[in-house]
């Protein structure tokens, strides 16, 4: 290849935006039934729950938030707190959701297009 580094470089451009345009796709068409959180925060010393439980939040909220306002979401439920009597972390999930095969295909499509786009503007 005569472009040599700067080839690569643009080409693994190429790859990670494509692949962008494939996840986002993916994302929005993902539909959730049911969505089930359950943590809760113990341990022996109650300075390392409060800790423990802070980094959880800062975590969990902002994944909460990118689900239900960028996912079709029916049914969601969490619940999420410190419990200083307990004496370990207990966590619990449960989802229900489906992906259709339509939506696989357009999201293969839209990542094809994106790879092509990108790859004719790069030559």
């Amino acid at each position: 290849d005569k472009d040599g580094v700067i080839g690569y470089l643009l080409l693994i451009s190429n790859l990670v935006e494509t692949a962008s345009s494939a996840v986002t796709t993916l994302f929005r068409g993902f539909h959730i039934y049911s969505l089930y959180v359950k943590m809760i925060v113990g341990g022996a010393d109650a300075a390392d729950i409060a800790e423990k439980y802070g980094t959880l939040c800062s975590f969990y909220y902002p994944v909460k938030g990118m689900i239900l306002n960028g996912m079709k979401v029916d049914q969601y439920d969490d619940y999420i707190q410190p419990d200083f009597i307990a004496p370990r972390s207990e966590y619990e999930f449960q989802l229900i959701g489906s992906l259709s095969v339509g939506l696989l295909v357009r999201m293969l499509l839209r990542a094809g297009i994106v790879f092509l786009k990108n790859f004719i503007k790069d030559k």
